[in-house]
């Protein structure tokens, strides 16, 4: 009886070990050509930048980015699947993962992915949103997920997006010029300001009640808007087919 009891120990043990070894090996198979090591360069983004773009691909509460490993993260698998879907509500992820996967999306969306399947490239986007979760910090990531995303008619980051619409510097911008940013961020065609102004100032209301909901402190008297910020540039309706 005890070696009975011994060896389906050892057995369970033994399938255990090479359970966590092959999602380790599946996990570094996708960090394969991980675009840059390196942590974003540190660029000063002010609060409504940062609480901004969380709450908008979102993510709630304080900014912060807990590590996932890929054990984890099949764990976290193992949870959505035997969980019950409750109407008009997102299942509950680890702070940050949600943004570790924006970057890892527009970090590879910048590789060239000739002739890679796409099962690869869902594993190639599963392991560097890990690869995130455990070497960058939230601010890190919010800093990167700004400076490449795209926000239409050509514009890549922050930076250049404040010229393009707003003709200033991308720290001179206000809350409900940042939230409009983020609308352009999610979607450039669809909330193009010069194109579907109705569509762009819901999406900015959206953002701001959401930074309200989460900071209130900070943003609870913000009114919400009726007609998008007098600072947008003005541009003609020929100037919509250039937001995609």
């Amino acid at each position: 009886m005890y070696t009975a009891v011994k060896w389906a120990i050892s057995l369970i043990l033994a399938i255990t070990l090479l359970m966590y070894l092959a999602i380790m090996a599946i996990y570094y198979y996708g960090l394969r050509g991980l675009p840059d090591g390196t942590p974003p360069s540190k660029i000063f983004y002010s609060d409504g930048y940062r609480h901004a773009q969380w709450v908008a691909i979102g993510e709630a509460g304080e900014t912060q980015m807990e590590p996932v490993s890929p054990v984890g993260m099949v764990i976290e698998g193992v949870k959505y699947l035997n969980s019950k879907p409750e109407p008009n509500k997102r299942h509950k992820l680890p702070p940050g993962l949600r943004l570790a996967m924006q970057n890892a999306r527009v970090m590879l969306m910048q590789q060239d992915r000739t002739g890679e399947t796409n099962l690869y490239r869902q594993l190639k986007g599963l392991s560097t949103t890990l690869w995130v979760t455990n070497h960058w910090t939230a601010n890190e990531a919010l800093s990167n997920y700004l400076s490449r995303s795209y926000f239409g008619h050509g514009r890549y980051g922050v930076e250049s997006a404040a010229k393009e619409y707003f003709n200033k510097d991308y720290a001179q911008l206000d809350v409900y010029e940042i939230a409009l940013l983020m609308a352009l961020q999610k979607s450039s065609s669809f909330y193009d300001p010069w194109c579907h102004e109705g569509r762009a100032v819901a999406q900015v209301n959206h953002v701001v009640k959401l930074l309200s909901a989460n900071w209130p402190e900070k943003y609870a008297k913000l009114a919400k808007l009726k007609i998008l910020p007098a600072s947008l540039v003005a541009r003609g309706k020929e100037y919509c087919g250039g937001a995609r």
